[in-house]
């Protein structure tokens, strides 16, 4: 392997697998896969820009599912969904790993790059599952159904499908404030967007007595004697509270 030798493509999943298809056929061995925004110039080392080519993704996708396994797509979809600014790297050499084993690579788990995929993978459905819990509407004077989330991960497409199935006939936008993006859902399809996140909600006149009637729910159920602070910050993280009806003030 060299070890002078950084790949950058333009930051989008397409991008990543293009580069992944340009080192396999080009037979390159670079050290960091990164995408264009968690690029530092390194001294002592040569940076290949890789261009997008939707036939070069095309073929790393199938391959992934047909040479490796279904999993193993799963695993690299997530990693590339996560805060990690290694990610492109780790899933360069887990496919390059799996490509070589097959379906057995995610059972070597004593391999650095397995391990750690799984765990980042593991690490993001878990935020995904959270967001669908933790996420609340409050209700626009247009009647659109409006959260913001500031998720560590980008699981907001993970979410989307959860809210359409389950609100399927009513408007809503999830908006992601820590990457300026947006999911809005016209009761038809949802699809994301850019999203001002300076840009004031201008809530219904119904708006603070829901959220005042849901916070004296939430208060009267709990039961003052099995209160347990440390367990409810370990199954709801308190990073999360403020975008939370019932925590805020």
């Amino acid at each position: 392997m060299r070890d002078d030798l950084i790949y950058v493509y333009d930051g989008s999943f397409e991008g990543l697998l293009s580069a992944v298809h340009t080192a396999y056929y080009s037979r390159e061995d670079p050290v960091q896969m990164m995408g264009v925004g968690d690029c530092q110039q390194t001294l002592f080392c040569e940076v290949k820009q890789i261009e997008t080519d939707r036939k070069k993704y095309k073929a790393v996708y199938s391959a992934i599912s047909k040479k490796i396994s279904p999993n193993a797509l799963f695993n690299v979809q997530r990693v590339y969904l996560s805060d990690d600014a290694a990610r492109g790297t780790m899933i360069f050499n887990y496919l390059k790993l799996g490509f070589h084993m097959g379906a057995r690579v995610d059972m070597f788990v004593q391999n650095e790059w397995v391990a750690r995929v799984q765990r980042t993978a593991r690490r993001v459905s878990n935020e995904a599952g959270w967001m669908r819990e933790f996420i609340r509407f409050s209700e626009m004077e247009n009647g659109v159904l409006f959260s913001k989330i500031e998720p560590d991960n980008n699981v907001l497409a993970l979410v989307c499908p959860h809210f359409a199935d389950r609100l399927s006939s009513i408007p809503w936008v999830i908006c992601d404030a820590r990457r300026g993006l947006a999911a809005i859902y016209d009761t038809k399809k949802w699809q994301l967007m850019e999203y001002d996140t300076a840009k004031q909600v201008a809530y219904s006149t119904d708006e603070e007595e829901y959220q005042r009637l849901w916070k004296r729910f939430y208060n009267i159920i709990g039961i003052e004697s099995r209160k347990n602070d440390r367990l409810r910050m370990h199954n709801m993280p308190k990073k999360y509270w403020k975008n939370m009806t019932e925590f805020k003030a």
